[in-house]
């Protein structure tokens, strides 16, 4: 019997937090991925040589951030949305109280073929359960009226074991790119991104914002490609 909801507690301890106690948007995704992982090796599935599961969209939201000295559980589990397309979705408790929800699209990928491959419904039957979110990731769209803020060059500790850069680190770099001051005159609510293509080691990825909302991309300065789209709704503190 497969544990289709894997449930993991997390003790928030400095690792974890930033520069105003609190974790963080690109904290909290590395936990979520973390989880994932977990859960993912909880269970009897085993992935074939080539195949690898790859996340093409995420949203994320939040009433409080968990502080340092707090204990969170996470709960995780796969499900469908109302197209048929596979989602983890996540609950990330403090005691009895739900202070963040997340759903991510989850595709399966051939790299010996570098497409996308369907899903086989034993597949589906055997480790999906019930959508539980009210949401679930939606397309954001690309601009050319931008405003560049800052660009990257990527790292070699940004390069995850999959050998491109790290899905959290886009996040990451649309934090460093804003102004310091902001992280402590708003307090972010929701963020969604868009995974659109793949980065390397020694490609250069310019941060844009657009010139009126809230949404950013990630230009690859060497072929001019979007690789990712992102939108941030915050308030003031």
């Amino acid at each position: 019997m497969e544990n289709k909801i894997f449930e993991h507690q997390y003790e928030i301890s400095l690792f974890f937090v930033n520069a105003q106690k609190n974790v963080g948007l690109y904290q909290l995704l590395n936990i979520l991925q973390d989880i994932s992982f977990r859960h993912g090796a909880s269970t009897t599935y085993k992935q074939p040589s080539g195949i690898y599961w790859v996340l093409t969209r995420q949203t994320l939201e939040t009433t409080r951030w968990p502080k340092l000295g707090d204990t969170i559980t996470i709960k995780t589990w796969l499900s469908l949305n109302e197209r048929g397309f596979l989602l983890r979705e996540y609950y990330v408790y403090i005691k009895d109280e739900i202070v963040c929800r997340c759903s991510t699209s989850v595709a399966k990928l051939d790299a010996n073929i570098k497409k996308i491959v369907p899903v086989g419904k034993d597949e589906i039957q055997k480790y999906t359960t019930t959508k539980k979110l009210d949401f679930s990731p939606q397309k954001i769209r690309r601009f050319e009226d931008n405003k560049p803020l800052k660009t990257f060059a990527v790292r070699n500790s940004d390069i995850d074991f999959n050998h491109h850069v790290n899905n959290t680190v886009y996040a990451k770099w649309v934090l460093d790119a804003v102004s310091y001051e902001k992280h402590f005159k708003y307090q972010m609510r929701s963020y969604s991104v868009n995974f659109l293509a793949e980065s390397h080691l020694g490609d250069e990825i310019e941060i844009q914002q657009n010139t009126t909302e809230s949404i950013y991309q990630g230009l690859r300065l060497r072929d001019k490609k979007i690789v990712f789209t992102a939108q941030i709704d915050a308030i003031p503190k």
